[in-house]
Order: structure tokens, then sequence, then C-alpha cells
């Protein structure tokens, strides 16, 4: 499903991080269900993070509503999620 919007939404920047590789770089950050997406806009500011069901349309509809500035985490939502950024050389 990732591959496939990344393809279909090439607009946009799609990472993959697999937190098995990257555990020791995402303290605090406890996943437990998949998939899960974070999601930042072109500020570098969380407008989402949390397990979604593995459906496109879900997915289209999330990046859809962050790029439009509909969604946006609360910086205390935010702070578990940092060290994405840092992964992605964005913070």
């Amino acid at each position: 499903m990732f591959q496939q919007m990344a393809s279909e939404e090439p607009v946009h920047a799609w990472h993959w991080i697999d937190i098995e590789d990257h555990e020791d770089d995402l303290p605090g950050i406890d996943i437990e269900t998949f998939p899960t997406i974070v999601i930042l806009n072109h500020a570098g500011e969380f407008c989402f993070a949390g397990t979604v069901e593995p459906r496109p349309d879900m997915l289209k509809r999330l990046v859809q509503s962050a790029h439009t500035g509909h969604l946006q985490l609360s910086a205390s939502d935010a702070e578990p999620w940092m060290p994405v950024k840092a992964l992605l050389g964005l913070g």
C-alpha cells in the first residue's frame, strides 16, 4: 500500500522507516500495531501519527487532509514522534 501511494502521489515525499532497524533511534515510541503512519506537512509539522487500517482510500484521505491543513497534532502529541524527524534529517 505504501509503495502504491508513493507512486500515485509523487508530489509528496514518502519515507519508509523500519522500526526494527531503528529501534534505538526511536526512544519513547512504542509501536505495537501496524501499519503506523506519520504525516508531516511541508513545514515539517506533525499532522498525524497513529495506526490506520491498511486501506489506500483511508491513507489518501489522511494525506489530503494534511495537505489542506485540516490535520495537526498538538505539541504534546507530536513530542514523542520528534525522533522520526531526526531520522529523516528534518529536525
